[in-house]
């Protein structure tokens, strides 16, 4: 203990859950569900380090994954396969207490820590972290109503939108496990054509058991006749809808297939009274993934990275140039069943 600070399992503790469910800025990617989806794939160490009351109820906290790795060390990431995860406070003056407790626990695990935070002008002030904003959060309002958000787009993203419902594309819910598996398909030749490894199916299959459609999952298929030619996945969680995956066959582009679920999906956030639509994380350097995002009316919002000690290790996946370039260009040419096989090995080393 370090000023009032402990460490409890944030993916099976109980107050935990209650501390996320009652906060008001908590996200998916606090919940205990998230927590056990990646502890439960790549098998790493929960930990939430928290401030609790007289009573021991939480107050204050933040969950953190322990990663170990022989590729990439010892790392204390909040929160690994997860855009964001700020700090829940319950009174500010936790928050110093919290990240000397997390240092000094990098510290013991011979380990180095990382943080990713929306609200990030604190942890560039900070000396003792490194802060780096090389992400941007992407985000729809839909409070001003369905009109207000559709106008918002821009021409050419309405124009797709109406010559997607043109077409014989019908976008259908999923409700078996058999449905994530088509996805799953989908997405390993996205990833293959955008020259990247794809995530192993066990997490796809994670999120349908531990979060699943009565926690909020949402998967959507957009098919022509009994054929999948896209896939849209995504977790209601509280007022936000947060979109997680997309994926489609290159062959049906031209239907517009993901405008089709990209605006389902918009559309059901609204009819069901979400306050929010989040399209997720982008690489600031990515100008036409930011643009294709804008188009939609979302607004940009930088994600900091704080690492201590400020000259530790950064752990992700080159999308720049150099020898990503050639990596990508290998990826594009490996066979699906070896690229499964490789991201099923590679991710775990990630975080």
């Amino acid at each position: 203990m370090s000023g009032g600070v402990s460490v409890i399992d944030g993916s099976r503790d109980a107050r935990w859950a209650a501390f996320t469910e009652a906060h008001p800025d908590a996200t998916l990617y606090h919940t205990p569900h998230w927590q056990a989806v990646v502890r439960d794939t790549y098998g790493y160490e929960p930990l939430a380090f928290v401030v609790r009351d007289a009573d021991g109820a939480v107050r204050s906290g933040i969950p953190v994954f322990l990663v170990r790795s022989c590729l990439t060390g010892r790392r204390l990431v909040a929160l690994a396969f997860s855009d964001y995860c700020d700090p829940l406070l319950g009174r500010a003056d936790d928050l110093d207490p919290l990240l000397e407790r997390m240092r000094a626990e990098a510290a013991r695990r011979r380990a180095t820590l990382e943080i990713r935070v929306r609200d990030g002008a604190w942890l560039g002030a900070r000396p003792d972290f490194a802060a780096e904003a090389r992400y941007l959060n992407h985000v729809i309002d839909l409070t001003p109503g369905r009109d207000a958000v559709r106008r918002g787009l821009s021409r050419n993203v309405r124009y797709n939108i109406r010559r997607s419902e043109r077409t014989a594309l019908d976008a259908r819910a999923a409700g078996q496990e058999a449905d994530m598996r088509a996805f799953f398909d989908l997405y390993v030749g996205t990833r293959r054509e955008h020259g990247l490894p794809p995530q192993p199916y066990a997490f796809f299959r994670n999120l349908w058991r531990r979060i699943g459609t009565q926690q909020g999952l949402r998967l959507f298929l957009a098919c022509v006749g009994d054929r999948p030619v896209a896939g849209s996945l995504g977790v209601v969680y509280k007022t936000t809808f947060y979109a997680l995956y997309a994926a489609s066959r290159r062959d049906a582009l031209r239907l517009r297939p993901n405008h089709l679920l990209y605006w389902h999906e918009v559309r059901l956030a609204l009819d069901t009274g979400l306050t929010r639509y989040d399209l997720g994380r982008t690489a600031a350097g990515n100008a036409g993934l930011r643009q294709f995002k804008q188009a939609w009316g979302a607004a940009e919002r930088p994600i900091t990275h704080g690492y201590w000690p400020p000259g530790g290790r950064r752990v992700g996946i080159n999308r720049g140039g150099g020898a990503g370039s050639w990596v990508r260009a290998v990826v594009r040419r490996t066979p699906r069943p070896v690229l499964r096989w490789a991201g099923a090995r590679l991710y775990r080393h990630i975080g």
